[in-house]
């Protein structure tokens, strides 16, 4: 009896070993969060200078095998481009005195799939851009490095009215932005 005891407390340390659950830091120095749109004039892109953010894994040998949770913020005011006039209409049209953050908080996992030491799917949660929440689902695909770093990215299209924010304008209504746009991110993730 004392003999399969202490075989099934083995095997329990080993199974916990295997399967594990792991938290991740952002990586903001090698992260990167652009926002693209379209205008009447010319394409456009923009910047998210200050974000951060931490993911749950559910490990198997070092590899997440399924996402637990997940949370993001970005600054509203540190979405920037290289035209001052630009940014200050931005941040208005984003309402970022009021709304300084822009946040995503997990809600499930939609579908995973790993292969090796990548993997990709789909999650569900809340956005939420100038006051305004939103239910989105976002696809990611990622690769762990020998590092352990974890990469993730992916396009999520979305409309700036779907959040109640007016497509910014310029020159007297000349120039008028798309509702369209894509955010794409490619973030690093280090364990803590």
């Amino acid at each position: 009896m004392k003999n399969k005891l202490i075989l099934l407390t083995a095997m329990i340390l080993i199974a916990s070993a295997v399967i594990a659950q792991k938290k991740y830091s952002l990586d903001e120095a090698n992260s990167k969060l652009t926002i693209e749109g379209t205008s009447s004039v010319h394409d456009w892109s923009m910047n998210s200078t200050i974000f951060s953010g931490t993911v749950l894994f559910e490990t198997e040998e070092n590899i997440p095998t399924s996402i637990l949770d997940i949370k993001f913020s970005s600054k509203a005011d540190k979405i920037l481009s290289d035209n001052s006039i630009m940014d200050s209409k931005t941040h208005k049209a984003l309402k970022a005195e009021t709304h300084p953050d822009i946040t995503f908080i997990f809600k499930s996992v939609k579908s995973y799939k790993k292969l090796k030491d990548a993997f990709s799917g789909e999650i569900t949660g809340i956005l939420s851009i100038a006051g305004k929440s939103k239910n989105i689902t976002l696809s990611f695909s990622g690769k762990v490095h020998p590092s352990g770093a974890v990469n993730v990215k992916g396009v999520v299209p979305l409309k700036m009215t779907d959040f109640g924010v007016n497509p910014p304008t310029a020159m007297l209504g000349a120039l008028k932005t798309g509702d369209d746009i894509k955010i794409n991110y490619d973030f690093q993730f280090i364990n803590q």
